[in-house]
This record gives C-alpha cells, structure tokens and sequence, in this order.
C-alpha cells in the first residue's frame, strides 16, 4: 500500500512525524537510519511525490502479464533519465514483493573495489521510512564473507531510486548493494551466493548504471547496441569479455553483469528494452547512453488478470459506499484501476439474502466506472422497486470483481 495518495500527504501527517521522531532519536546512536543529502530532490513529500507521479503518468498504462524478476536504469537526476526510471517502474506499479535489492557502484575512493552492503536500519526521504531487510542483509553477509558492510550511503544514483519504490511499491524492504571493481569468476560465485538467500523471496532486482560515455556519436550507438543485446539476452560472461575488449563500455559492469546473473538464476527468461536515450553534456564534449531494460520470468496466468491489492479492493468498495449510502463519488481512486477492465458486480446482502444485486461479466468500461455505474444503477429512482438505503438494517455490501473469461468470445445476443 502506498505512503502517500494522489491528493498529496495530510492524512499521513502523524505517521511521517512519527518517522522524523524516530529518525531523529536514531541520529544520536550511530546514524541507524540514513537520510540522502540535501537538495538531491525536492524536500516538501507533496511535491516530490508530484513529480514523480507525472513521470509515472508520461508512460502509457500498459497490461503486462509477466511477472518482472528484474530492472536496470539510470541513476542520473529526474530531469535527465526520469522518464526512464518511470518507464521501468510502472511496471512493477502495485505489486508486492518483500524486498527490492538495489545494486549501484561503488564511487567512493575508499571503495574502489570489493563488495559492500548496508546493515543499518533503514532509509529516510521526504516520502518517509524504508526499513532495511535486516533478514536478508545477514543470510547473505553469512554466505559471502568478503561483503563489507557499510554505514552509509552517499551516491546519488541509489537514492533517485526511492521515491519510485515509495511511489510504485509502498513500503517494501530494502536491501542495498554496492559493488567496487570485481572480476567475472568473484561476479559468478556472488551471484550464485545470493540467489541461494532469496530464491524463495519476492524479491525484485534493480540494478544502476549508465551505458558508455563517448563524444563520438557513432562510436557510442555501437557500443551501446551491443551492450543492449548482451544484457536482453542474459548473455553475461560474453558481456564480460566484451567490456575487457572496449567493445562495450558501462558506468559500471559490474552492477550490469550481476543484475543480469541474478534475474536469470532467478528464473527470468527474457529481457526488453523499454527504452533508450542520448543525453548530451554540455558543453558539447560528451554524449552518454542511458536505458531501462526489464526482465521477465513466466507468464501471469491470462491475457486479462487482474491482482488488485486490499488497499485498491477498498477503494473500489468505498466508491460504491459512497454512491449508495450518501451520492458522493470519492476522487481519490489509484490511477492504476482505470487500465483495468473486468467483469463488475455489486450486491447488498441483508440477512443472508440477497437484496439487491446489478453487474455484468462482459462489461467494456473499466472497473472504476463500472463500479460507478452499477453502484448508481442500485438506487437509481428509475428502477423498479428501488433500494430505500435508510431503511436496510445490518445490510453487508459487496464489490466483486471477475477476471476476463479466457479462450472464449463475447457471448452472442441470445
């Protein structure tokens, strides 16, 4: 469930201050919760949390109907590879999983090479708290005894990840890998390490880095095509080889290779690229590449299911509250629920017996005016006999939903 509505935060005023509390008194006992530095991104939640719901909504609402084992995007600023990020985000919009493992690169100077994870408590932004996955963070220090662990965070590239996790996913835990400088066999046994620790998770892998940096334009198209093709088909030892050559040139290799190691051990079968950018320095001297790439494991059941979370269940049954108890349609429906379309029924159950019931399995709206419509239809005076809501007692109110009816076609008028 989100932190944060459409709407903007007042409702959630006391739990954020309950956060800053607790972050505050964390402080004061060896930094347990890491906050990112000042003015990477906008410090009032309403804004910031603007900004990246009108990325989010750039992108065209798409059904996709894999389940999403891994990401990989950019970890430049909104203005440059926001959209980017949006577009690999969406579509992880409203699934649950238990923990996002975030790898980025390693650019301090005291950490140029090895491996490090974050074993504090969590993370702070202006959208709130995100816990670390304390859990997972031990399994995998235990099975991988050279990982260091680190107090905190300073790149940017992971912090811009956030407010897309808090905007897309909730609260889901969060584990935090950096990688320094690292050869193909440590690469392989960390990967094969890792994936024995949460193979049984839900978990979702983001992987941070930029594509080749190079002032010849056509130099860096070549570089980044082929890398492109490498890391869609999960070719990492070849993309290994590749960037020894200086066929192929990465931010970070190493964050590409293992990303790519670790969605196809944990059974991802194809990647896409969703799309890719130039961005130009200025002055003119440089161009760099910069991708979202998603990985995908089997198919999701059919073309047209739908798994709503019990947050969105609750808006919908709220909106057909709404329109029968007191006339009044609820604005703070999740954007999301308009792509869905789905067979809609309401009922009011008063005793164990059905008082009134209206829906259609074949329905072309989407469920929100479905549930609209159908919710209106119960207590529309028009309608013989009519529900007097003023005078049910005890009555039950439910909202069902039905996923399409594959393989069949649309009934015929008979």
């Amino acid at each position: 469930m989100r932190l944060f509505g459409a709407n903007g935060w007042g409702y959630l005023c006391p739990i954020i201050i309950i956060i800053l509390i607790s972050a505050g008194y964390s402080s004061s006992s060896e930094m347990q919760v890491c906050a990112c530095r000042d003015g990477l991104y906008p410090s009032d939640p309403s804004e910031l949390w603007s900004q990246v719901e009108g990325l989010v909504h750039l992108i065209p609402p798409e059904n996709h109907h894999h389940k999403v084992v891994g990401l990989l995007v950019p970890g430049e600023n909104y203005l440059i590879s926001g959209g980017l990020m949006a577009n690999a985000y969406s579509l992880v919009d409203g699934v649950i999983y238990d923990a996002v493992i975030i790898i980025t690169a390693a650019y301090q100077q005291q950490s140029k090479s090895g491996i490090y994870i974050f074993n504090k408590n969590g993370f702070i932004t202006p959208l709130g708290q995100l816990d670390t996955d304390r859990n997972l963070v031990e399994k995998i220090m235990t099975v991988c005894p050279d990982i260091r662990p680190m107090k905190k965070i300073c790149s940017d590239d992971f912090w811009y990840q956030l407010p897309f996790v808090q905007y897309t996913l909730g609260s889901p835990n969060i584990v935090a890998v950096q990688l320094g400088n690292l050869g193909l066999e440590k690469l392989e046994i960390l990967a094969d390490k890792i994936t024995r620790v949460i193979q049984e998770e839900r978990v979702l892998i983001v992987g941070v880095t930029e594509l080749a940096e190079e002032s010849d334009p056509a130099i860096l198209a070549r570089m980044d095509k082929r890398a492109l093709e490498l890391m869609k088909n999960q070719d990492a030892s070849t993309l290994w080889a590749e960037t020894q050559q200086d066929n192929v040139k990465l931010g970070s290799g190493e964050v590409a290779i293992l990303t790519t190691m670790l969605t196809k051990r944990l059974g991802a079968k194809t990647g896409e690229i969703l799309q890719y950018i130039t961005a130009t320095g200025l002055p003119y001297t440089f161009r760099k590449g910069m991708a979202s790439i998603v990985w995908y494991s089997e198919k999701n059941g059919g073309e047209g299911k739908i798994e709503l979370s019990p947050a969105e269940g609750m808006k919908l049954w709220e909106l057909a509250s709404g329109i029968i108890m007191s006339r009044k349609i609820i604005d703070d429906i999740p954007p999301k629920l308009y792509k869905y379309k789905a067979g809609v029924f309401i009922t009011i159950l008063s005793a164990d017996s059905v008082i009134a019931q209206t829906g259609d399995l074949f329905t072309n709206m989407n469920i929100v005016e479905a549930v609209a419509k159908f919710s209106k239809i119960i207590v529309s005076p028009a309608k013989i006999p009519r529900i007097d809501t003023e005078k049910l007692k005890n009555a039950i109110l439910t909202v069902s939903i039905a996923n399409p009816v594959e393989t069949k076609s649309l009934p015929s008028p008979d």
